[in-house]
């Protein structure tokens, strides 16, 4: 999840700032320019705290000895402002409205500069030092100092808003315009009805926090957290050392350690959610609210809310549920395959009964549209077309293992199996096997009609192949077994190997994907798509989520 930058530096980093593209970090010895993944060092700027900004061409560092330095992207200049002993904290709301604050002497300051010059501020009397700063443009400003004190400035007048008791480090926005605070005890407090609350992660440990424009996250030593609106959770690859500070916004999230180490947070990232009361599960499904159903062993199929595992039995012992699939929480169903015949069972939101039998028929199989075009595939070739009331049969034709569908519209349906690849057109069949390509086409992702791609295993190897409308590309030999494949946010494609591994494609080409490191070592059984994250699943351990920031 984490992608160490070549610094070059040894200093001690403090807090950043990014725009668009890439950020500036303050430090000690000499700050950082960061653009894309290139770090470029400033030792002009030494002694820095912290640094904000319009743009990179505009950005302004504050100093552990009072100074208030422009940086025009090429060149750094100090500016004339009013006597500090110490600033620690800048949030720039627009070119000509920047705050700044610290310390003088033995009393809080903070200034302004209105695009001209720079003017000290009055604060509520017995403001202690400022230690942080925070806004949603000039008329929105909230500082905390040293000692708790929560401050809030209403683009005129300073007034004190209320008193944490704990030394506030960092202030940041999340998306819905909620402010947080980093105590250095560890504490995270957020702004809840005009109040803030404890919603510390698991750890007191001192806790950083960042905000990538529309993820909130939190580091506390190597281990980062990502909030969901309810709770954090904890993401699953640690930091390659101890977090210190970070700079994020604009798409981008870095974190800063020890010795001028910066990582940057990839474009994916996992995180797990709790283990299920019965570990052995082939497949899920996850309902656009977060919902989680999922399938195994001996009949059972277990529920996932409200952060609660609940099962249910269907009483026959023998099945091992392949599939789930569904519109919403409350219309899911579940397919499975047992020594006397698969079955295909449906959840209302209060029961799950069961809608086929068809044996000797074992279902490998289910997905749709809506709640009127389900389909299921099994091993009798066939595919079966439930429209809420009734079933029908779609014959692809050539009697073959179906193994995956995906289905676009009920006139635009794609169906791979075992030497099978068909498109149904509402009327009729079209087969488009790969010329000189047979076997066991386990995996298929149509992100259109002239861009599918197609997973499967030919002998002894596995394959890639794609096709562009007209024809296929040449067969690409990849390693290990594919076990699923599905759309992941815009544009982007998760292929899942059996046995630990994953390749995602994006921007035109295939690339590695980090695993998890238990999953790495288990075998994956089922991979699921919800928007921009996708859920995966595997033996023995919890189910991982991966998301696209």
């Amino acid at each position: 999840d984490w992608t160490m930058l070549r610094t070059g530096a040894t200093t001690k980093l403090n807090q950043g700032w990014s725009f668009p593209g890439g950020a500036y970090i303050a430090g000690l010895d000499g700050s950082l320019k960061i653009v894309g993944d290139t770090v470029t060092q400033l030792p002009e700027l030494r002694l820095m705290m912290a640094v904000s900004g319009t743009s990179a061409q505009n950005a302004f560092f504050v100093s552990k000895d009072g100074k208030i330095v422009h940086y025009n992207g090429q060149a750094a200049t100090v500016m004339d402002s009013p006597p500090a002993s110490t600033l620690r904290a800048v949030y720039a709301a627009s070119p000509t409205f920047v705050v700044a604050g610290g310390r003088n002497d033995m009393a809080g300051v903070m200034m302004r500069y209105d695009g001209a010059a720079w003017s000290t501020m009055a604060l509520p009397n017995g403001t202690d030092w400022i230690y942080a700063l925070a806004g949603n443009g000039a008329n929105d400003i909230w500082a905390a100092t040293r000692t708790g004190r929560v401050l809030h400035f209403n683009g005129t007048t300073w007034t004190v808003h209320s008193n944490v008791g704990l030394r506030v480090r960092q202030m940041m926005f999340d998306a819905q315009g909620q402010l947080w605070l980093a105590c250095a005890s560890g504490e995270l407090l957020r702004l809840k009805n005009n109040v803030f609350v404890d919603a510390t992660p698991p750890n007191p440990v001192r806790a950083s926090l960042a905000f990538d424009g529309t993820n909130l996250f939190a580091v506390q030593g190597d281990v980062g957290f990502w909030w969901d609106g309810q709770a954090w959770n904890q993401m699953i690859a640690q930091l390659p050392f101890v977090s210190r500070s970070t700079a994020s916004g604009n798409g981008m999230v870095l974190v800063t350690g020890p010795g001028g180490k910066v990582a940057k947070l990839n474009d994916y990232f996992w995180h797990r959610v709790p283990r299920p009361p019965v570990f052995l599960i082939d497949a899920a499904w996850v309902a656009p609210t977060g919902e989680v159903f999922a399938g195994g062993y001996e009949g059972k199929l277990q529920n996932y809310r409200n952060g609660t595992w609940t099962t249910f039995a269907t009483g026959q012992a023998d099945q091992r549920f392949e599939s789930l699939w569904g519109t919403s929480a409350t219309n899911v169903y579940a397919v499975s395959r047992a020594d006397a015949g698969g079955r295909v069972y449906h959840w209302d939101g209060l029961t799950w009964t069961e809608i086929l039998y068809a044996p000797p028929t074992q279902f490998k199989i289910v997905t749709g549209i809506d709640a009127q075009h389900v389909y299921v595939g099994g091993t009798d070739g066939l595919v079966r077309w439930w429209n809420g009331n009734a079933w029908t049969n779609l014959d692809p034709g050539l009697v073959t293992r179906v193994y995956a569908i995906d289905a676009r519209a009920p006139d635009d349906i794609y169906v791979a199996g075992f030497n099978l690849l068909r498109h149904f057109d509402g009327t009729s069949w079209t087969s488009f096997v790969p010329p000189g390509t047979a076997g066991a086409f386990r995996s298929l992702a149509v992100v259109a009609p002239n861009d599918i791609w197609l997973l499967g295993r030919l002998s002894d190897r596995t394959f890639r192949q794609h096709f562009d409308g007209t024809t296929w590309s040449p067969l690409e030999t990849v390693d290990g077994v594919y076990r699923r494949t599905v759309a992941f946010g815009a544009g982007q494609i998760l292929a899942v190997r059996r046995y630990g591994g994953a390749a995602v494609f994006t921007n035109g080409a295939w690339s590695e994907l980090r695993m998890p490191l238990n999953e790495a070592m288990s075998e994956i059984f089922d991979v699921v798509q919800v928007g921009s994250h996708a859920w995966m699943l595997a033996s023995g351990f919890e189910a991982s989520v991966l998301r696209l920031r």
